[in-house]
């Protein structure tokens, strides 16, 4: 839905001083397979207006996620788009020194700013 929003941005999202960045999480139940995201991912990319991105890895599973989990995340995707460049990873702040010792991508940190659930407060 909020592609369509985007749509109204696509000339000049499409303008050859910007970049688009897609973003997979290849641990979400829609993102098992290059199938499964590219499923999604034309339907955005079309909707929007646009044609091309840059691919972006945010191998994660929320807060309980591991160094281990997030560098086979990034094989994943690697695994996934072997055709694509994978432009930077994305991870948990605690996590960014361990990683960028095990991958010469970039990686930016995140900070995880999630509500608890208010059925359990």
């Amino acid at each position: 839905m909020g592609s369509h929003m985007i749509g109204q941005f696509s000339k000049a999202l499409s303008s050859e001083d910007t970049k688009v960045f897609y973003i997979v999480n290849p641990y979400r139940p829609w993102s098992g397979s290059r199938e499964d995201i590219e499923q999604t991912m034309t339907r955005v990319l079309h909707v929007a207006g646009l044609s091309t991105f840059s691919l972006v890895a945010n191998p994660n599973f929320g807060i309980e996620t591991s160094v281990n989990e997030v560098l086979e995340g990034i094989k994943r995707v690697k695994d996934m788009f072997p055709d694509k460049e994978i432009e930077f990873v994305c991870a948990k702040k605690s996590l960014i020194e361990q990683i960028s010792k095990e991958t010469a991508k970039p990686v930016f940190p995140l900070s995880l700013n999630i509500l608890p659930d208010i059925r359990e407060l």
